[in-house]
């Protein structure tokens, strides 16, 4: 059952296509309906053939394409939009080609034979009176019928198509007064124009202007056109633009099934015209035009774009705004499976967005919901690609990318009023740092796949990038040139919609904080993995334990992710990441932390900060980072416990100072400072996750500024230090001061506790120089226990522990060694 389609086309089965009215207005107004079997579709994927006209033979090639290949692209004004750059597997081109061919065919051979069926029946039957009295006189067409103008755009949101124009005489669609005599005073008459002297009438609500009722003997109908054209050409993409006749059929509307075009009206016709009116038609692509585009004014961020425009003066009062639709489609990494096949080919027949879809963000608003939006839109995405491994299926593919559609509107009177100039101020927002944009590796991920399975590849960074633009011209009657986000099926594309590719170009980089910056205070308890130990030249893992609701509920899709950008320090430097050129916020599966993965630079040694931040430049924390030291210059073999000093480097325990050679020394021999034992510990610990600024500070002469102040607090929130306490009531950590050796002995003993360890005990140790009236006698005696000291052999054969003896640093090696080995493990 057609809604309101006046003028009909059989397709290849025989099932009617609606070529429908929209509300409000009457006459041969084609817009999105259904029909029978045949539907106009809006899928998931592409969305083609609605709004405007759709050939028949284009739909009859529809029904060859599967619906699940379909996908969905959505935009927004003055702003920016989503745009989904997935690719269908679906029949290829030519395999397309073959059917529409096919369909075109039986199209004319049955338009042919339905023409000569009505000639037959028009001949046979004998004229009625009122026939012989009726007499139609056309009005001349108040423009020519413009191909590629749509009335109606996609609303992501309802699922349908939503109705823009604005009938009026000045109107892009054009209209055609039809007079009739010889009816009935009083009585409603409808008429409806038609292709191929097709017979019969409809009408719906809202069908007023095509439905009168005669005056005297005469009425006059006002029937507006849409697109209408002659025998289609199908995937060709070159539609004839040869005049086409139309013909008045009229019925009372009593006789009129409601809502419905039905043959059986055919007999209850009081008018049916032989003689038609020649409508004529022209192309607006071949009455707009964009030229000389240009990129100006690179930013971190930002593009400028630049451009011509040329409008026909035929065009001239009726143009309200012009469109730059820019689609952002970018690919950072793509990993294929060995022994992988595809199936089908993948294809990309696209339609850019509306320009003022329902997805959309302004960028004059700076509510947290558009912030929020822009946080979506720019999110990196994971896509997959379904194949074959060794004959069985499976997901050959895994990829990462962007896309997004951005929108500049200009109105015509903002640029003067004129048919032509240029436009200099279409900036594109929302870019990554120090990234390259383009054209390369196709338009998606399929042609790269291929390629990759050609070249037994596995695994590529940046694989593919599409920056196009596209020219879209809204009229003052609410139609416009461009697409109605549904996208159409077998027109010619590049040229409907003025497409150009974007030069290449590279952003700048972020200017990143400097290393002063990055305090206590903005850590954001951002933490390192494996304890905060990096190798050099490897993928490392950071944990975000404080991280936004906003990129939480991202990550927590698995398919989105907040982007973000890692440098290392003390000169920032930006770090390149598995992913790409962006630190991608994901969640961990078995822990549910929040992580990022970077690349660290080789060649690195000793503590180095890493900061993150997103992609408005904003620090979302920071963590300090060990890389081991290869070796000590101050050290050789002869050194007092060199093993245990090497076992410290390797794990990043200690790094030592920085020498004017460029090399490290350790300098076994000097005493350790209660905050460095601070360090020592914490990270013989494993370096646990602690968030500093939630932390509680117990010592008045320990602030931000205190060497190892995270440390020092962890080593207060887990009972090993209590400081000292002071005669005013505060408590001090006294920093500077040495470790003695029976201080040591407490703190590795509630270390102990705190980790919960068991050790294995051995026999007592008898210190000639211990009593138990020593300080921490009971946890010195517990340490010789655990093997972790022996104390001194004397002349006589005695063994002491000299617990007022200040600890050195070669001898904190080896209790830190035999800690790990004996009592940790």
């Amino acid at each position: 059952m057609c809604g309101a389609g006046p003028l009909r086309m059989p397709s290849a089965g025989g099932t009617y296509v609606c070529l429908g009215f929209p509300a409000g207005g009457g006459g041969a107004v084609l817009r999105r309906a259904s029909c029978g079997k045949v539907k106009v579709m809006a899928r998931k994927g592409w969305r083609r053939i609605v709004g405007a006209v759709a050939s028949v033979s284009a739909l009859a090639s529809l029904a060859a394409v599967a619906p699940s290949a379909l996908a969905d692209e959505t935009g927004a004004v003055s702003g920016v939009g989503s745009f989904d750059g997935a690719v269908a597997q679906s029949p290829t081109m030519s395999q397309a080609q073959q059917q529409t061919d096919a369909a075109r065919k039986a199209l004319k051979e049955k338009n042919d034979k339905l023409q000569a069926e009505y000639d037959a029946r028009q001949q046979s039957q004998p004229d009625t009176g009122a026939r012989e009295a009726s007499q139609v006189n056309y009005g001349k067409p108040s423009g020519p019928v413009y191909i590629g103008l749509s009335t109606s755009r996609w609303d992501e949101k309802t699922q349908q198509d939503v109705s823009l124009w604005k009938p009026g005489d000045n109107s892009m669609v054009p209209y055609i007064n039809v007079t009739v005599k010889g009816l009935e005073s009083g009585v409603e008459y409808c008429t409806d124009l038609s292709q191929y002297n097709y017979d019969g009438v409809g009408y719906s609500d809202g069908y007023s202007n095509a439905c009168a009722k005669a005056s005297g003997s005469t009425a006059t109908f006002k029937i507006y056109l849409s697109e209408v054209h002659a025998e289609s050409e199908g995937f060709s993409g070159k539609y004839k633009t040869d005049p086409v006749r139309l013909y008045a059929h009229v019925a009372k509307r009593s006789d009129i099934v409601r809502g419905e075009y039905s043959e059986s009206t055919s007999d209850k016709l009081v008018v049916s015209d032989k003689t038609g009116v020649l409508v004529n038609f022209k192309k607006l692509s071949d009455v707009v035009s964009i030229s000389n585009l240009r990129v100006e004014d690179i930013g971190a961020q930002t593009v400028g774009l630049k451009y011509d425009y040329k409008l026909d003066a035929a065009l001239k009062d009726k143009v309200a705004q012009i469109c730059l639709t820019t689609e952002v489609y970018r690919g950072y990494s793509l990993d294929v499976v060995k022994n992988a096949q595809t199936n089908g080919t993948g294809t990309a027949w696209g339609a850019p967005e509306y320009c003022g879809g329902s997805d959309v963000v302004s960028d004059n608003d700076t509510s947290a919901d558009a912030d929020a939006k822009r946080e979506d839109l720019h999110k990196i995405r994971t896509g997959t690609w379904s194949g074959t491994v060794n004959g069985k299926a499976a997901t050959i593919a895994t990829y990462t990318y962007q896309s997004w559609t951005r929108f500049n509107t200009h109105d015509l009177s903002e640029l003067g009023g004129k048919l032509s100039g240029t436009v200099d101020d279409a900036t594109v927002t929302m870019l990554n740092p120090s990234t390259k944009y383009g054209n390369w590796g196709g338009s998606n991920a399929y042609a790269v796949i291929q390629d990759m399975i050609k070249k037994k590849e596995t695994h590529r960074t940046d694989p593919w990038s599409s920056l196009q633009t596209y020219l879209q011209v809204k009229f003052t009657d609410g139609t416009f040139f461009g697409t109605n986000g549904s996208g159409w099926w077998g027109y010619d594309d590049d040229a409907a919609y003025k497409k150009q590719s974007v030069p290449e170009f590279t952003t700048k980089s972020l200017a990143a904080s400097a290393e002063s910056s990055l305090t206590a205070g903005n850590a954001n308890n951002v933490n390192g993995s494996n304890g905060g130990v990096a190798t050099a030249k490897s993928k490392y893992r950071i944990y975000i334990d404080n991280l936004s609701k906003e990129c939480k509920a991202l990550a927590n899709k698995g398919e989105s992710m907040c982007s973000w950008a890692a440098y290392i320090y003390s000169s920032p430097t930006r770090l390149s990441t598995p992913d790409g050129q962006n630190a991608l916020v994901r969640k961990e599966p078995q822990s549910g932390r929040y992580y990022v993965d970077v690349n660290t630079p080789a060649g690195y040694q000793g503590t180095h900060k890493i900061a993150l931040f997103n992609q408005d430049a904003k620090l979302q924390g920071w963590t300090s980072v060990r890389f081991p030291v290869s070796k000590f210059d101050d050290v050789t073999s002869k050194t007092p416990h060199a093993a245990d000093i090497q076992w410290l480097a390797g794990t990043a325990i200690t790094e030592g100072w920085k020498n004017k050679k460029g090399g490290f020394d350790y300098r076994g021999m000097n005493s350790v400072t209660r905050q460095d034992m601070a360090a020592f510990l914490y990270r013989l610990a494993g370096s646990p996750s602690f968030d500093v600024s939630k932390a509680g500070n117990p010592f008045r002469d320990v602030t931000s500024r205190t060497p190892h102040y995270k440390e020092i607090l962890w080593l207060a929130s887990t009972g090993v230090t209590t400081g000292w306490a002071e005669r005013d009531g505060s408590r001090t950590f006294r920093g500077m001061n040495s470790v003695v050796r029976q201080d040591m002995a407490a703190f590795l003993r509630r270390l102990a506790d705190y980790e919960k360890a068991s050790p294995a005990l051995g026999a007592d140790v008898a210190f000639g120089d211990v009593s138990a009236s020593t300080p921490h006698s009971a946890d010195i005696a517990w340490l010789a226990k655990t093997g972790v000291t022996t104390g001194w052999t004397e002349r006589d054969g005695s063994r002491t522990y000299r617990g007022m003896r200040p600890v050195v640093r070669q001898d904190m090696a080896a209790f830190l060694h035999r800690m790990n080995a004996n009592v940790l493990k």
